[in-house]
């Protein structure tokens, strides 16, 4: 790196601030993902997750991202991966095909779809939370009926994207 890059890089330091200003913010989403993930209820689950991620997707990590390639000349290229990794989570299990609810909208039970497996319909969590657990249903692999297999579909949604979460947050915050 130049003397005039390296120049540039030293008081362009904004990027970081800003960083540093929603650590705090990420700190309590990745605390409120890792009790998502822990909820005994899947069906809970999905939808918390989706209600707590469609606001960070809503607000977005662009300018943030923007922000430290304007100054990057090598030195953020770690960063800049996280921040976009974690935006595209944000996309994952945000609002997107699962998750109806229109911008700015709070997520509920009635905005998240599920199923569309096994040949299950796809309906929404509201409709599977209505379906008795003990109604027998279908007889799948392992005689699991089709509560059981919605509810197992939502539980490695929640699981897969609430430790994606976790992890790219530790890995911020290990930014200096």
């Amino acid at each position: 790196m130049g003397f005039l890059n390296r120049f540039k890089a030293f008081f362009s330091r904004t990027p970081k601030r800003a960083l540093r200003t929603i650590l705090p913010e990420l700190d309590s989403l990745k605390d409120s993902l890792a009790s998502i993930a822990g909820l005994r209820d899947p069906l809970v689950g999905i939808v918390e997750l989706m209600n707590i991620v469609s606001k960070w997707h809503d607000r977005g990590l662009s300018e943030l991202i923007s922000g430290f390639e304007r100054v990057n000349y090598g030195q953020h290229d770690l960063t800049i991966m996280s921040l976009r990794s974690l935006n595209d989570n944000f996309a994952v299990a945000g609002r997107n095909y699962t998750n109806t609810a229109p911008f700015g909208q709070k997520v509920t039970a009635k905005d998240v779809y599920l199923g569309n497996i096994f040949g299950l319909n796809t309906l929404s969590v509201e409709s599977w939370q209505k379906c008795s657990k003990d109604e027998p249903g279908y007889d799948f692999s392992g005689g699991l009926n089709c509560h059981q297999v919605v509810s197992r579909q939502a539980r490695q949604f929640v699981g897969q994207n609430a430790n994606q979460m976790i992890n790219i947050i530790k890995e911020l915050r290990a930014v200096r």
